[in-house]
């Protein structure tokens, strides 16, 4: 399993759900490897950091976002 977590607006519409977030989300998933949950720098602002341990593996690149991404890995 693979996850991808960001913050930001979504739009939903006819039951499904639109929007950059849901983008970058995406591209969170695939670009981990299996046991990976990845994060954007938007979620770790709304998190408390006490609680959910995580490496910074730094900026990436993801496909159809403009401008690289800060990233997180939470630890186990």
């Amino acid at each position: 399993m693979r996850i991808g977590i960001t913050s930001g607006e979504i739009t939903l519409e006819d039951n499904d759900v639109y929007g950059p977030a849901v983008n970058v989300a995406a591209r969170l998933q695939a670009a981990a490897s299996a046991g990976d949950v990845f994060f954007s720098e938007a979620t770790r602002h709304s998190i408390h950091l006490a609680e959910i341990q995580a490496d910074d593996p730094g900026l990436m690149e993801l496909k159809g976002v403009p401008q690289p991404i800060r990233v997180y890995r939470a630890k186990a």
